[in-house]
């Protein structure tokens, strides 16, 4: 890194430790050669640059700037996982539930349902910290996306991860575990369904993973709860050739 940019860095830091203004926040943006715009703050927080972003709302840039598409800071850094940044921006006042997006982006959505779509599509981040750090601040566990195409509700967060575990790509990921635990002991409702009918078990159930099923069993998930198609997650483990999944299904009651 050049010895300019160390420099300037050092003194910016240095500057937010110490409070700045408004004014002399910008001015620190100007020496980054940063524009002042929400465009340059969205960028920054995709970029994950921590200093830059905490300049920008010492500047007085809204936590809850939002960008062409009406997807949110807190929603960018979340779906990154970006923890850092998400702590940075729910301590200025992000709001933690704020609808956003469009049917560019896939439908309305939150901060929580973005960081979860984040883990499932990325690598990288620290998503489990993340999403405590949502639940936390209040985040709606059980909130929908919206569908704004045919105006239908989609996925809540345990079913969008129930659904993604279902394949066998990252299932066994460190934090898959954590963020369906999280959520569960937030009051997700696990037998809430989605796609076609199926619940949290049923999706779960052609996975690998056997502390997911049993995690789900342990907080009430229907063992018996049909799809519109009138499978059951039983039905599907035993098409999976899933031994364990089947011995705990029928071990929780599971009707053949």
């Amino acid at each position: 890194m050049p010895r300019l940019r160390l420099s300037v860095l050092l003194l910016v830091v240095a500057c937010i430790a110490c409070g700045k203004s408004s004014e002399d926040a910008r001015k620190d943006l100007a020496m980054m050669n940063i524009e002042y715009s929400e465009d340059a703050f969205l960028d920054r927080i995709r970029k994950g640059d921590v200093i830059a972003v905490k300049l920008f709302l010492t500047a007085q840039m809204s936590p809850d700037t939002k960008d062409n598409q009406g997807l949110t800071a807190l929603m960018w850094a979340s779906y990154q996982g970006k923890s850092e940044i998400v702590k940075t921006l729910l301590d200025k006042g992000a709001d933690v539930n704020a609808p956003g997006g469009s049917s560019l982006s896939g439908g309305i959505t939150t901060a929580l349902l973005c960081a979860v779509g984040g883990f499932l599509e990325q690598d990288g981040g620290n998503r489990a910290e993340v999403v405590k750090m949502l639940l936390d601040k209040g985040a709606d566990v059980n909130v929908r996306l919206k569908n704004l195409r045919n105006m239908e509700d989609g996925n809540t967060a345990l079913l969008a991860m129930s659904f993604y575990v279902s394949s066998p790509r990252r299932s066994d990921s460190k934090d898959c575990l954590e963020i369906v635990r999280l959520l569960l002991e937030n009051g997700a409702d696990v037998n809430a369904k989605g796609w076609r009918g199926k619940t949290a078990l049923i999706a779960a159930a052609t996975c690998e993973n056997n502390d997911i099923v049993k995690m789900l069993l342990d907080k009430g998930a229907d063992v018996n709860a049909k799809d519109v198609d009138g499978k059951t997650a039983l039905g599907f483990a035993q098409v999976e050739k899933n031994v364990a999944i089947v011995d705990l299904l029928r071990k929780a009651g599971a009707k053949e």
